[in-house]
């Protein structure tokens, strides 16, 4: 495992449970959705903590990425579906860290991401985060979520992000354990 993956499977290690509480928060207690069908929904305090702690997730798709590119003559079928997967969630990203309010239901699949970096040898997990990305589009196919070309946008770079890269992900068999990149 390079620098930068180590650095973001701490991270992993460290956000679990931050993870857990705010999801936990946002399930527990919702906004007023109602409210959001009238007016754009408004941004909390936590909504503004959510905005920098997806942030290492964009610092290390960009890192593996490059690092990805660098091996392009020698590139092997995971690397490219972890370039895929990299350069999509960095299209998401791009809406990601600026939606105004963040339901349970967006930030499930990131804590699930934790997980699945922490113990990369559970393949049960995967199944879990297909649940959380269901779960995740049938939140957003919903109202007030689907009104708003900002959660459209993010809801297709997720079906892009599920058609093609985890698609190959599954079928190359590639593993969670950060090494992709070691030639």
């Amino acid at each position: 495992m390079n620098w930068y993956s180590y650095v973001f499977w701490l991270y992993s290690w460290v956000s679990v449970l931050p993870w857990v509480f705010i999801i936990t928060h946002r399930f527990r207690r919702p906004a007023n959705y109602d409210s959001f069908l009238k007016r754009y929904p408004d941004s909390s305090s936590l909504d503004l903590f959510i905005h920098f702690f997806v942030l290492p997730f964009v610092l290390y798709y960009i890192c593996d990425s490059i690092q990805i590119a660098f091996l392009l003559p020698f590139i092997s079928p995971c690397n490219w579906s972890y370039l895929m997967h990299h350069l999509i969630a960095l299209v998401g990203a791009r809406y990601m860290c600026f939606l105004p309010h963040y339901p349970w239901f967006i930030l499930l699949p990131f804590g699930w991401h934790s997980l699945l970096l922490m113990l990369p040898g559970v393949k049960l997990l995967n199944y879990g985060y297909l649940v959380t990305l269901a779960l995740m589009f049938l939140g957003l196919n919903t109202k007030p979520w689907n009104l708003y070309s900002i959660y459209r946008r993010y809801t297709y770079t997720g079906y892009v992000l599920v058609a093609v890269p985890l698609v190959m992900l599954w079928y190359n068999g590639c593993t969670n354990n950060m090494a992709n990149v070691e030639v």
